[in-house]
């Protein structure tokens, strides 16, 4: 494994310890690498000199590369590259598929954007398995994902039951990404968010800060102070540790709400709670 240790110039003196790069999976390797620091040029770069020393490309560096892309902030590259790959007839596995829809989701955070990605993420979804491959939790967390950039909540959380039904337990990626979309909604599905986050013990999960800022955020979204507050109440009782993303969710919750002295009570209670 290639170890980015404090990013990119750690990166660059592991490659060149390295050596020059011989196989497909010491190029998925620095792929993969390349992608943690942001770079996505140095991906690009790698798929030119694959091609230049004949190193052909399998679906574990295209599901790397797909992904490095991604986190570079460049997902239509990543896109280009998986439609390439479609092109050739590569042979494709979960991690691509995977790898795309997530690209699919990060294609903007405009509304515009959003929608559009979930509409290619989900021709992609519906085409794994007539090309022969089984959808799996990464996938649909991804696809989640991406419904829930989009504000369309309805069909991210028909997905947790879609996934019981597959066999696929919903794991704790599955129900932030479920919950932040209840935020996300227009308008924001407050009740939703909550009964999910509660029912997270019961499908086996511990619900952790992470969890409770999703369903606090869409009660800021909302304005539902009163539910808020409970949540806040409920972390503390649990001894889950609330952060300031938790305290901000609940303030704004009382500001949207227009109780602006509930707001300032609350401000006060933690800085108090600060100085103890």
């Amino acid at each position: 494994l290639i170890h980015t240790g404090t990013g990119e110039p750690a990166l660059v003196s592991a490659l060149r310890a390295l050596g020059p790069l011989q196989s497909c999976r010491e190029y998925s390797m620095a792929a993969s690498a390349w992608g943690r620091v942001g770079n996505g040029a140095q991906v690009l770069a790698l798929l030119e000199q694959m091609e230049s020393a004949a190193v052909p490309r399998d679906a574990w560096f295209y599901a790397a590369a797909i992904g490095a892309l991604t986190d570079s902030a460049e997902p239509e590259q990543a896109l280009l590259l998986f439609e390439q790959m479609d092109g050739e007839g590569a042979s494709m596995n979960e991690f691509v598929y995977c790898s795309a829809i997530r690209a699919c989701g990060a294609l903007g955070w405009s509304s515009a954007g959003a929608e559009r990605g979930v509409e290619r993420a989900l021709v992609l979804f519906r085409s794994m398995r007539p090309n022969g491959v089984t959808p799996n939790a990464v996938a649909y967390n991804a696809l989640i994902t991406a419904l829930g950039a989009a504000g369309r909540a309805a069909e991210a959380v028909a997905l947790l039951d879609e996934m019981g039904a597959a066999g696929i337990a919903p794991d704790l990626v599955s129900l932030h990404a479920a919950i932040g979309a209840c935020g996300r909604s227009v308008p924001a599905r407050c009740d939703e968010a909550v009964e999910l986050l509660c029912g997270m013990r019961g499908r086996g999960l511990t619900p952790v800060t992470r969890s409770y800022n999703a369903a606090l955020s869409a009660c800021a979204a909302g304005g539902r102070w009163r539910e808020a507050e409970a949540l806040l109440a409920e972390m503390a009782a649990e001894r889950v540790p609330a952060d300031l993303i938790s305290v901000n969710c609940a303030l704004s919750a009382a500001a949207k709400g227009g109780k602006w002295p509930h707001a300032l009570s609350l401000l006060a209670q933690v800085e108090q709670a600060e100085r103890m």
